[in-house]
């Protein structure tokens, strides 16, 4: 028997138990990073990179996650429930501390974080390149390959004179070739692939902030 009583988002307590705008959001964050909630040195733990006792380094520190974003560094924090996703980012270098909300999964607030940041220090939207590639260029690319750390494999191979890639459990996608070794995604070109220079046996993929290596299969 179906229980009438609705599931409110209050039951996984702060995940979704949390109400702000992206004005308070930006108000937080820049209270957090100026000393006014926890000592300069407190928010210096959070947002540094914690290392696993194996020595990788984490991209995590006390409750916040930091990387490189064009060339600078960013500390940042999202967040996910029941149709809702948030973001909250913050350039040192620049002080400029960005936060977006969405209460729908076709507008990604990451993306849009992305686009106001760059507006605001100046820097101009990607324009990916679509380079033609040899037989050779395919020979080298193509295969399957098991990402790092994560249960995702993805299947390299050509089609029309492109390069495509699928996942697991995905939808297959057109890699368009930046030279070098360098592909972007054709649904995102601010996801990247990245291969070793001398070699084709592994690639870095770089997307929403995470680097995650991956080696192609014995």
């Amino acid at each position: 028997m179906a229980d009438d009583k609705a599931i409110g988002a209050d039951v996984p307590g702060a995940a979704g138990s949390l109400l702000s705008t992206p004005s308070d959001l930006v108000r937080w964050e820049i209270a957090l990073s100026g000393g006014k909630v926890v000592k300069p040195e407190s928010f210096k733990l959070m947002s540094t990179s914690a290392y696993l006792a194996d020595g990788k380094k984490t991209n995590y520190g006390f409750g916040l996650g930091m990387n490189e974003w064009e060339g600078r560094q960013r500390v940042s924090h999202s967040g996910g429930i029941f149709g809702f996703s948030s973001i909250l980012i913050f350039l040192p270098q620049d002080g400029v501390v960005v936060a977006a909300l969405s209460n729908s999964e076709a507008l990604s607030p990451g993306k849009l974080a992305d686009a106001v940041a760059r507006a605001a220090v100046g820097i101009a939207e990607f324009q990916p390149k679509d380079l033609a590639l040899s037989q050779a260029d395919f020979t080298r690319f193509s295969g399957e390959y098991a990402f790092d750390g994560i249960p995702l494999e993805i299947r390299l191979f050509e089609r029309d004179g492109k390069l495509w890639g699928q996942a697991t459990g995905q939808k297959e996608a057109s890699l368009l070739y930046q030279g070098d070794g360098e592909f972007r995604a054709s649904f995102d070109p601010l996801v990247k692939f990245v291969f070793a220079k001398d070699s084709a046996d592994s690639f870095v993929l770089h997307q929403n902030g995470r680097t995650i290596p991956a080696n192609r299969k014995k």
